[in-house]
């Protein structure tokens, strides 16, 4: 399996580490999805330091789907985007 482009994926994974990049790709490829960018960060504080940052960089808000393993706890959700933490389509 090829690894989609961030720029030509309509969704959008991010993860806090390298095993769940290899496990997310795995359940991925083995249903059959296609073009799902998937976003390693280094650790679970890098996640939550830098995902606001990379959501916004690459327009994220307009993508029909972001999913993340980190969930935030009410206080830090205020802050993010809505398109963080809703589910969408």
């Amino acid at each position: 399996m090829s690894k989609p482009r961030l720029e030509d994926s309509p969704h959008v994974v991010c993860v806090e580490d390298y095993s769940d990049l290899l496990f997310i790709a795995e359940v991925l490829e083995e249903e059959g999805v296609k073009g799902v960018f998937i976003k390693e960060f280094p650790g679970k504080q890098a996640m939550k330091t830098q995902l606001d940052r990379f959501s916004r960089r690459n327009s994220l808000a307009k993508r029909p789907a972001l999913a993340s393993s980190w969930m935030p706890t009410p206080t830090q959700a205020g802050r993010l985007p809505v398109s963080q933490h809703s589910s969408r389509g």
